[in-house]
């Protein structure tokens, strides 16, 4: 009976790191290296892409919050594609604004991209999703 305890215990432990490293991958808490010609790895910046409300009825106006950090450098560029089209719709030097506002007229799931450079030519992404739907109409009698 303490054999299966064992194994039951390891099994928790186990299971609880596997959920701890993955719970760091997603709020960026794991430091990713990059190497850059077999020299001194660099840290790729860590950036996180957050958006209230998540979901609404077109027009449907969201707020983004936006950060970004580089443990080895500086946050040379941002740029923020709302809708995953290529296009970037904001952006700027240095780090982002903590938010952008965007308004979303049509219909639709979108996927936004925040995008950040370190001055060592690293990227760091970050995605979220925004649902929009269209205002009910009753079907009139």
């Amino acid at each position: 009976m303490d054999i299966i305890r064992e194994k039951m215990r390891n099994i928790g432990i186990n299971i609880l790191l596997v959920c701890i490293l993955l719970m760091s991958m997603i709020y960026g808490c794991v430091e990713k290296e990059e190497q850059e010609n077999g020299q001194e790895k660099k840290k790729i910046p860590t950036c996180t892409l957050l958006a209230a409300p998540t979901k609404g009825i077109a027009p449907l106006m969201v707020t983004f919050s936006l950060t970004a950090a580089d443990i080895d450098g500086n946050i040379s560029f941002w740029e923020l594609d709302v809708n995953n089209d290529g296009t970037i719709d904001y952006n700027g030097t240095g780090h982002p604004p903590s938010t952008q506002e965007h308004t979303y007229a049509d219909p639709g799931t979108y996927t936004a991209k925040l995008t950040v450079i370190d001055d060592h030519g690293s990227v760091g992404k970050d995605t979220f999703v925004i649902t929009v739907t269209k205002k009910f109409s009753p079907i009139p009698p």
